[in-house]
């Protein structure tokens, strides 16, 4: 379950290993790679790129987040 309170109206906001698990980013991946997806059904070529910080956590982050992206079918640029 994802708590929906990290949802913000420009990005998304929570604290690693309580709100933002692996498999919760992998989920907001997933669910973002799939309507890039479909926008890429009409035409639209989608590529995305993905950056982190220096923080612990952002390296198993940016892993669940690719992952979940590219289960959509997307590529993704890592752009460290």
């Amino acid at each position: 379950m994802i708590n929906k309170n990290i949802f913000r109206e420009y990005d998304i906001r929570g604290i690693a290993d309580k709100d933002l698990t692996d498999d919760a980013v992998r989920l907001i991946g997933k669910g973002y790679g799939t309507l890039l997806s479909r926008q890429q059904a009409t035409g639209n070529m989608q590529k995305v790129a993905v950056g982190r910080d220096v923080r612990l956590s952002s390296k198993r982050l940016r892993d669940a987040l690719i992952d979940g992206i590219t289960s959509a079918g997307i590529d993704v640029l890592d752009v460290g």
